[in-house]
């Protein structure tokens, strides 16, 4: 079984660096093939390069330099499209900061498959910096136009929020920048009605042969994990969240900013989230 690995990097050298080696580490079976597509996205900080070179005689590793920064959607896109070439049986997209643990990891993978036919699966995300399961993000909710409509008025809500404390100099709340993830047991059960994080998704060859050209791509950043729910459950594709899988993301590890950069980074979170709304509400109102 050959599972092509995309990582996308940005100003993350060493993150990409142990994100591959994790996945080395736990590779003991001889069925298995790893090959791993490394995505710049223009970092500043010259890593792209430095991983070209890190990994210039590897030949289970592939970095491409993208010329200009193109977002979660695109970037990927990058090296799905390029995964192809392999014809693998599994594509995983994965963040940087994940960390993979499981010595049967891929196994399990292959199991959940045959067992249960999926299109896109999503493992248990556990993030020990905020000690939280970031996935399913929630469950049973309808993405019709109501529905975004609600999140569109809350984020320009949060938006006035921002600036009003921004302006007066209030310090930031460590609740301000929570993200709304689900807080009861939902993560320990197995289900196929949730919207998965996507830090990290694993696409099998159903969804590689309905969707060749990747992720839905008219976002730069945040919304793609909802709509690619919409777009599977239009074509009647199981979309599977299992627990039988876990990985470890080290989001917000390196995170401490001044209050000016907190708003900066805050307010420029939230204008790309209202942005993705609306991007979101297109592909709802076109079908």
């Amino acid at each position: 079984m050959l599972f092509s690995i995309v990582i996308l990097n940005y100003n993350t050298f060493q993150e990409t660096l142990s994100c591959i080696n994790s996945f080395v580490k736990i590779k003991n079976q001889d069925n298995i093939v790893l090959k791993f597509v490394i995505v710049d996205n223009n970092s500043p900080d010259g890593s792209g390069s430095l991983l070209k070179t890190h990994y210039e005689y590897d030949e289970s590793v592939n970095v491409l330099l993208c010329k200009e920064n193109l977002g979660f959607s695109k970037g990927n896109n990058v090296g799905y499209k390029y995964s192809l070439k392999y014809n693998p049986d599994f594509i995983i997209l994965s963040n940087s900061d994940i960390e993979v643990k499981q010595k049967d990891f891929f196994n399990i993978i292959i199991s959940l498959f045959e067992k249960k036919n999926f299109s896109v699966l999503g493992p248990d995300v556990y993030n020990p910096v905020k000690k939280i399961h970031q996935s399913p993000i929630f469950l049973d909710r309808p993405l019709d136009t109501k529905f975004v409509q609600r999140r569109i008025l809350k984020l320009y809500k949060r938006r006035l929020s921002l600036l009003c404390r921004s302006f007066f100099n209030i310090k930031p709340s460590f609740q301000m920048n929570k993200r709304t993830f689900n807080t009861n047991d939902s993560y320990k059960k197995e289900s196929c009605n949730g919207y998965l994080q996507g830090s990290f998704l694993i696409f099998s060859r159903n969804f590689m042969e309905a969707f060749p050209e990747g992720l839905y791509d008219g976002t730069f950043m945040y919304g793609e994990e909802l709509i690619l729910y919409y777009l599977l459950k239009e074509k009647e594709m199981l979309e599977l969240y299992s627990p039988d899988i876990q990985v470890i993301h080290y989001e917000g590890v390196a995170t401490k900013k001044s209050q000016g950069d907190y708003y900066k980074s805050s307010l420029w979170t939230n204008r790309e989230m209202i942005k993705a709304s609306y991007e979101i509400l297109k592909v709802v109102k076109d079908k």
